[in-house]
């Protein structure tokens, strides 16, 4: 693994080399010897970015194509979009870059640069905190799946699901993204659900169907200590509300059930039917598509099901990529003893 790092180190530093040394000489062959302003520097400048981003995406693009063994031009059109945007706004700080260092040499350099590689810095740990972040929740997720086995990957699905539908509600970023952890983390609820309940093959009893429901609870409950999630975790509470009011924990009905709560209920509900259980056979993805409709307007909001048809076609592309995933996270044991807990609790209020 260290050898690896060490030749991707080398590669790096010797493609930015090339990329800058090939650029360096288209520029001086306009002899240009200041930024003058000139129409002939704008060519020589464009030229020079021109040079540079061809050289450095086409081989960063090769070196991945080789070691995933996928194709060149589909790693060039992943790349593209990120690529075209962060030279664009890195070009004006070329240019001010070498502006400082016209008039006023190495030190305004050094100067500038170094609140911006302190700024790099921030970023950069707020990117790996973020990263920490999502590997919980992937933890989170593969707990769940390693108790329920009939479930594995279902929460990745919905999460799919509920972002595509939520796209035709035009939800802005931060609110798509926060809607998928959701997705993801709807479930986590059953890590507080007795296994003999929870991977029972036949019918469940009255009171094992009120444990049952209480997965939404109990995942309110886990999702709500953790402080980035604390407001959104009724989402999970009220995933099982039915559009009437007969569904469950508070029974509450029409728009008095959250949105996302709403959105969740129409992507939960299909994967499941078109997930084999051990009592019954897995629907076709038309087949849960017709039962969704016929949902609307007493299991469903009319309006989620209205955007979920619209989505469809790319739900489809998501359902038959299945997606399972058996990981299990660091978290499990912890998390088992937090919702056996909440459990505890939530049955002994039930009892009294």
């Amino acid at each position: 693994k260290k050898k690896l790092s060490l030749v991707k180190m080398a590669f790096n530093q010797g493609q930015f080399a090339i990329s800058v040394g090939t650029a360096g000489l288209v520029y001086e062959r306009f002899a240009i010897s200041s930024l003058d302003w000139s129409p002939m520097f704008f060519a020589a400048l464009l030229a020079t970015v021109f040079t540079f981003f061809v050289l450095n995406t086409l081989q960063i693009a090769f070196v991945i194509a080789l070691s995933e063994g996928v194709p060149v031009r589909a790693v060039l059109v992943g790349n593209m979009k990120w690529a075209v945007p962060n030279f664009l706004a890195l070009t004006p700080m070329g240019i001010l870059l070498a502006l400082v260092y016209q008039y006023f040499g190495v030190l305004g350099i050094v100067l500038l640069v170094i609140p911006l590689l302190i700024a790099r810095s921030s970023f950069q740990a707020y990117v790996d905190m973020r990263e920490m972040y999502l590997d919980t929740i992937k933890s989170l997720t593969a707990a769940v799946d390693a108790k329920d086995p009939y479930t594995a990957g279902h929460s990745q699905r919905v999460g799919c699901y509920a972002k595509e539908i939520a796209k035709e509600f035009k939800f802005s970023p931060e609110k798509l993204e926060t809607l998928e952890y959701m997705a993801v983390l709807h479930d986590i609820g059953k890590l507080g659900i007795p296994e003999g309940i929870l991977n029972k093959p036949g019918r469940l009893t009255a009171e094992e169907y009120w444990m049952m429901q209480q997965h939404s609870v109990i995942g309110y409950e886990i999702v709500g200590q953790i402080r980035r999630l604390k407001k959104d975790a009724v989402f999970i509470r009220h995933h099982h509300e039915w559009w009437d009011g007969s569904g469950y924990p508070d029974h509450l009905q029409g728009e008095e059930i959250p949105l996302e709560s709403r959105i969740l209920a129409v992507a939960d509900a299909f994967d499941a039917m078109t997930m084999d259980r051990p009592y019954r056979r897995a629907r076709t993805f038309e087949e849960a598509l017709a039962e969704v409709k016929a949902g609307a307007g007493t299991q469903f909001d009319p309006k989620v099901v209205e955007k979920f048809l619209q989505a469809a076609p790319r739900l489809k592309e998501i359902c038959l990529q299945g997606g399972k995933s058996r990981e299990d996270g660091p978290f499990r044991q912890y998390l088992l003893a937090e919702a056996a807990a909440v459990r505890e609790e939530l049955w002994e209020e039930g009892g009294s």
